[in-house]
């Protein structure tokens, strides 16, 4: 077993108390028993037809944050309603702490609701579990990212280049772990395919960056990113600036959006990163194929 492979299986195996929580929440039982109180009251409000503001307050990543507000904003247009998004999560809150950061790193393309009742977005009717590429013109249409939130994805010498994203962490609560291996040898295969040379590598595992420099050498590049996962601790729950996280965060959806051809792996960040503007091939890798 190589020193890349006993890395793979420390992570997989680690079961830290966090990871634990993580299970507790995303029980059904536990969900529904502690969000009564505020679907009762959005419920309410939305019966009145009065305004709402939904609030992603939940700690979570860039990509659950805009899954959540598409659900709002498919709602809001479903029910005909007044209804604007705020992001108040602490996974990556400004260096000066505001109620609402979504002007920090996006651009609203309309104002929220003035006197409006601000409800959790989680307590929202929604009608069923939408696919990210459903909600995505809604999310976009809503907002977009700030020019200068991306500046590191800017300047690049080549156009045509490949993208890696391998989501580790405590994915595998979600979705099961993929062999760093089987990952690269997709990723060289599908690049001899479209006769591509140059390979952007994301993840949030150093050992795939590490190991995907020893297999592609200097045709190889990655952005020097602070937030990474330790003991099976994603990155937007580190204890690293939130805005740091977030530009970060933003800078990789940009060049994985930027590439002709995305070698991806189970994750929300890079699913979101495939419905910006581009001319792209996706190839989503499992542990079977």
């Amino acid at each position: 077993m190589t020193v890349h492979q006993k890395i793979a299986e420390q992570v997989r195996r680690h079961e830290t108390a966090y990871c634990w929580a993580v299970k507790a929440v995303h029980c059904s039982a536990v969900r529904t028993a502690t969000g009564l109180p505020a679907r009762r009251a959005a419920r309410k409000h939305l019966s009145g037809g009065d305004a709402l503001i939904a609030d992603i307050r939940a700690p979570m990543g860039m990509g659950g944050i805009l899954s959540w507000s598409g659900r709002a904003l498919e709602m809001a247009e479903r029910l005909r309603a007044p209804v604007g998004v705020r992001f108040s999560a602490p996974t990556y809150q400004p260096d000066e702490p505001v109620a609402d950061w979504l002007d920090s790193y996006f651009v609203r393309t309309r104002p929220c609701p003035r006197a409006a009742a601000v409800l959790s977005a989680s307590a929202l009717p929604l009608a069923r579990t939408w696919r990210i590429p459903e909600l995505a013109p809604r999310v976009w249409e809503y907002l977009s990212i700030r020019p200068e939130m991306i500046c590191q994805a800017r300047g690049i010498p080549f156009s045509d280049y490949a993208a890696v994203h391998f989501r580790g962490g405590d994915k595998y609560l979600e979705a099961p772990r993929v062999p760093y291996e089987l990952v690269l040898r997709r990723v060289e295969e599908q690049m001899r395919q479209d006769g591509l040379y140059k390979l952007f590598v994301a993840s949030d595992e150093p050992g795939f960056v590490a190991l995907a420099r020893e297999h592609f050498g200097s045709d190889c590049w990655s952005l020097p990113l602070r937030a990474v996962t330790v003991d099976g601790r994603p990155p937007h729950f580190s204890d690293i600036p939130g805005q740091t996280k977030a530009e970060e965060a933003l800078t990789t959806m940009t060049l994985l959006a930027g590439s002709r051809l995305c070698v991806r792996t189970e994750s929300l960040m890079s699913e979101w990163a495939m419905t910006l503007p581009g001319d792209r091939r996706v190839v989503l890798v499992g542990p079977n194929s």
